[in-house]
């Protein structure tokens, strides 16, 4: 029976990936955070990213503070979500040039995986640009969103 037979798991999984590459509105809404959104939690050394192209609205979607803790807003739903894993990139002389960071909720139904490209280091402000990507897993759909930012302590 050729014309009843069940669709094998890859030809679903490449039908979902193609009907999501062609899809003309994201599956969820990635949104701004609010200034002053995680005064309360700072300390020590906060990174904010920016849609790439977006850095002069200064409205960051994606905030780490400290090292462990970040903030996401979804469908206008601000998440808290915490770092599960992290690795740096080392040049030839062993200095740092990148990394790879990943946090998911509580409920495991939101992850983040930023991946980082570090830039210029100001030493006066204690600072380091960012430009990368944050790929974003909400409910069982992903997004890639091209970021820019910095880490200041």
């Amino acid at each position: 029976m050729q014309g009843s037979e069940a669709p094998t798991a890859s030809a679903a999984i490449v039908t979902t990936t193609v009907a999501e590459l062609h899809a003309s509105t994201p599956a969820f809404v990635v949104g701004t955070l609010g200034e002053n959104e995680a005064d309360d939690e700072s300390e020590g050394c906060v990174t904010s990213l920016t849609q790439m192209g977006a850095a002069a609205s200064g409205r960051d979607i994606f905030r780490v503070i400290g090292e462990a803790r970040g903030l996401i807003r979804i469908n206008g739903t601000l998440i808290h979500v915490s770092q599960v894993h992290a690795e740096s990139r080392e040049d030839g002389e062993g200095q740092p040039i990148g990394s790879m960071s990943v946090f998911e909720d509580a409920s495991h139904a939101t992850r983040v995986v930023a991946t980082l490209k570090f830039g210029a280091y100001n030493e006066a402000a204690d600072s380091t640009e960012h430009t990368g990507t944050l790929t974003i897993t909400y409910k069982g759909l992903t997004q890639r969103v091209r970021v820019e930012g910095g880490t200041a302590c």
